[in-house]
C-alpha cells in the first residue's frame, strides 16, 4: 500500500435481470475528504458511469468491516447488506475490536449503520 489514496478501489458489479450485487461499499465523500484521499472518485459516480444507480442496488456484500471497504454502506440505502457472522460479531460486539490496532481500521459511522440495520441469520 502506498500513501493514503494512492491505491485504486475496485467494485464488483454484477447486474442481474432486476437486481445489482455490489461487493464492498467503498468510501463516502466526507471520509475521503477527511483522509485527504488523492484521486478519489465517489463510488456512486463510478457506478453511474456504467449505468447503475446507487439507490437501485439491492445487495451489498461486505468482505470485512474496515473503513476502506464498509464506510460507504450508507451510499446504498436500498441494499440488503451481507457480512459474515463472525466478522459482524467481532467488529461490532467484541471488546477486542476497540483496541487501537483494530480500531484504526474501523469507521464508527459505518459500524453504527451496520449495527442498526435489520439483520437475520441465513
Amino acid at each position: 500500500m502506498g500513501e493514503a489514496g494512492s491505491e485504486e478501489l475496485l467494485y464488483l458489479v454484477r447486474p442481474r435481470e432486476k437486481e445489482t450485487v455490489i461487493v464492498d461499499a467503498g468510501i463516502p465523500p466526507e471520509l475521503a475528504r477527511e483522509k485527504k484521499l488523492a484521486g478519489y472518485v465517489n463510488p456512486v459516480e463510478v457506478l453511474f458511469r456504467i449505468g447503475v444507480k446507487a439507490d437501485e442496488v439491492r445487495h451489498l456484500i461486505l468482505t470485512h468491516i474496515h473503513w476502506d471497504h464498509s464506510s460507504g454502506v450508507g451510499l446504498f440505502p436500498n441494499a440488503t447488506v451481507y457480512v459474515q457472522e463472525e466478522e459482524f460479531n467481532f467488529a461490532l460486539k467484541d471488546p477486542i475490536a476497540s483496541r487501537p490496532a483494530f480500531a484504526a481500521t474501523a469507521d464508527p459511522k459505518s459500524k453504527a449503520y451496520i449495527a442498526s440495520s435489520k439483520g437475520r441469520n441465513a
